[in-house]
């Protein structure tokens, strides 16, 4: 019965076998040791700390929203009788993504890098920020994994322009669509968001150093 359910097997020996009973179990296959195939760990057939180098950083913004004002979201404008408040366009999920990049490699936040006191960032399209700080990760030898944003906001609905914001964030990240996911949900009517005076997106970044042996993953 018990080699039934737990592997045992007799060891045999040599000599005369002691007394005792010896279990032993064969280790199972979701626990044994990452493949040589395993293109994330070079060529050996165990993982190595430091093959692959990667950075998580964490992005958060809001806005207050304004009658009147344009609503852009992950560089597509979305109808609405009410807009982002901001000195630059207001794009609070792109301000988002830009955070949780320059996080990951320790490079401060957005606006540590676009001043809302400098004139020349006034109205200007965040998709320019997110592509300056692309040119910053890249030039510190890292790529993007993935990325995962969340859009709370309470209206207007934000999922039928989600397909939309990936495909612009992408082509400005010169990305891949699957790298990217952009979710939008509401605050149940509770706080700020609930009561539709402004807008929180939160933002993750993950990225890795690029080497010789994963370069296009």
């Amino acid at each position: 019965m018990l080699r039934r359910f737990y592997g045992f097997r007799r060891v045999k020996f040599a000599q005369s076998p002691p007394k005792t009973y010896i279990p032993h179990f064969s280790e199972p296959k979701k626990h044994r040791r990452i493949s040589q195939k395993n293109p994330l760990f070079g060529r050996s057939n165990s993982l190595k700390p430091n093959t692959l180098k990667l950075r998580i950083g964490q992005g958060y913004d809001v806005h207050e929203l304004k009658e009147g004002a344009p609503l852009i979201l992950g560089g597509v404008a979305i109808p609405h009788t009410h807009g982002l408040k901001s000195h630059s366009d207001g794009d609070a999920l792109t301000h988002a993504l830009c955070d949780a990049l320059l996080g990951a490699l320790g490079l401060r936040d957005i606006g540590y890098h676009f001043s809302d006191t400098d004139a020349a960032n006034r109205g200007r399209n965040s998709q320019e920020f997110l592509k300056a700080v692309m040119e910053m990760v890249r030039d510190k030898g890292y790529e993007i994994s993935n990325l995962d944003a969340t859009v709370v906001l309470e209206a207007p609905k934000v999922n039928p322009h989600v397909p939309a914001m990936i495909r612009k964030l992408c082509e400005t990240m010169a990305i891949r669509e699957e790298d990217l996911s952009v979710k939008a949900t509401t605050s149940e009517k509770m706080g700020f968001v609930g009561r539709r005076e402004g807008i929180s997106v939160f933002a993750v970044a993950l990225v890795y150093k690029v080497t010789d042996n994963n370069i296009g993953l």
